[in-house]
């Protein structure tokens, strides 16, 4: 039997998540490019680069910016990333859910003095797991894909974590799930309101999960 992949994401359905970091840099600040690496795939996957040739997908694969990655519609297909260059130390994941296509438009470490932030584009029709550690800021700007309105804002900021590591999932229909530690987000142009681990933000409003919920059965 032949792989179950999508087709190319072109509806206006599909969402972008747009990992920004728009902290006001004076010059001077010190810019490195990031990678995105492979660590783990299940399932069919393929991803493409520049030459727009379609490849499987492979444990230790380096995506550069705008590589695009699929996973296919069998609920077996996953695929996680891990942020690499030469950054220092800390770790972000993104996990790839089956029956989604990821983007990578842009992945730039910044610092200026003892801040460092982490600025990331990524395009997003589906649903995404994201888990932080180490030292760095990040803001999230999650966004659509044709008309590029905004769907959510997340801001992580590493002196408000109370743990060794924060994890939200993103996906449809549009909430945000905290699984572990927490973040400032807003829905749209509602308000800005902080969701912890078992909470949920839909449009504007945070509501409390059940600890059954499948959402925070997830493992990050």
């Amino acid at each position: 039997m032949g792989r179950k992949l999508l087709a190319r994401p072109t509806s206006a359905r599909a969402v972008a998540a747009t990992l920004l970091l728009p902290l006001l840099l004076a010059g001077g600040a010190a810019s490195v490019s990031l990678s995105g690496r492979v660590v783990s795939v299940a399932g069919s996957v393929r991803y493409e680069e520049a030459d727009m040739l379609w490849k499987n997908v492979q444990v230790g694969t380096v995506l550069g910016a705008h590589s695009l990655l699929q996973t296919s519609t069998s609920k077996d297909s996953r695929v996680d990333l891990e942020l690499v260059g030469d950054d220092g130390r800390g770790k972000c994941t993104v996990r790839l859910f089956p029956n989604s296509v990821l983007r990578l438009t842009r992945m730039v470490s910044k610092s200026v003095g003892p801040v460092s932030v982490r600025d990331l584009g990524l395009g997003l029709a589906g649903r995404i797991l994201v888990s932080l550690d180490g030292p760095f800021d990040y803001d999230v700007e999650l966004t659509g894909v044709t008309d590029f309105g905004i769907l959510a804002r997340v801001a992580f900021r590493r002196k408000d974590a109370a743990s060794g590591q924060t994890a939200f999932l993103f996906g449809r229909p549009e909430t945000l799930t905290v699984i572990k530690g927490s973040i400032e987000a807003r829905m749209g142009t509602g308000p800005q309101v902080r969701v912890r681990a078992g909470e949920q933000l839909r449009g504007g409003e945070v509501v409390q999960l059940p600890p059954t919920a499948p959402e925070l059965r997830l493992d990050p």
